[in-house]
């Protein structure tokens, strides 16, 4: 077996931050002009059988989507003129208009100053809802992937009318916050524009041509 290259400096920045409880599993691959300089796994997986973490190993990377595909799109979309910043959200969002978010434009949802809530558990209701709860059952009761397809689609229909039901806390524009709320807002308005599912218009527009392969939405 080839010996993976590594750099002292991140192998223990790692074990640092696992030492501290950043994570129970961490890892980290380093290119240089293409070239792969480090590679190191550390920590361990915890569920269902605990076991060290490896290299075939994927990683949720929860928020980063925001930027790496939610936001890229938007981008791509103003860029061949599909969308404009400071259009209402509405016009592309139909029913985002309610509670008073007629104001609130594409430029306020990608600068967090929408004035909407950082966060809610929308996931809740979805949770408790007898299709959409398939996907929140632990690991060992929880069905394969492609038997979560009406579990996943459920849970989406819960959480985009509980998005498009969500009042301001303030003005548009008044403050910048982080929000989950308003990226999720971006995300339905990026579908009703594409006609597509956000997984399926990141994987064509952004992962497929950076030749991104292991990188992908789970949901069905």
């Amino acid at each position: 077996m080839t010996e993976r290259p590594v750099l002292a400096e991140v192998t223990a920045a790692l074990e640092e931050g696992r030492r501290e409880g950043v994570a129970q599993a961490l890892s980290a691959a380093v290119l240089r002009e293409g070239a792969l300089v480090h590679a190191s796994f550390h920590g361990a997986i915890p569920a269902p059988t605990p076991r060290p973490l490896g290299e075939e190993d994927l990683f949720d990377v929860a928020s980063l989507t925001k930027v790496m595909a939610t936001a890229t799109l938007a981008a791509q979309l103003v860029g061949d003129g599909t969308l404009r910043l400071d259009a209402p959200a509405a016009e592309a969002l139909p029913g985002f208009e309610a509670a008073g978010k007629e104001r609130v434009t594409l430029r306020h949802l990608l600068a967090h100053s929408a004035g909407l809530v950082a966060w809610r558990p929308w996931f809740a209701p979805a949770a408790a809802d007898p299709v959409a709860g398939a996907a929140f059952l632990p690991p060992g009761e929880r069905p394969p992937p492609a038997a979560l397809r009406p579990a996943f689609a459920r849970g989406k229909e819960i959480v985009r009318a509980g998005v498009l039901a969500e009042r301001l806390e303030v003005r548009p524009g008044a403050r910048p916050l982080y929000s989950d709320a308003g990226f999720l807002a971006l995300g339905f308005l990026l579908e009703a524009r594409l006609v597509a599912p956000l997984a399926r218009a990141a994987e064509a527009r952004v992962f497929a041509p950076l030749g991104l392969a292991s990188t992908f939405f789970l949901d069905g």
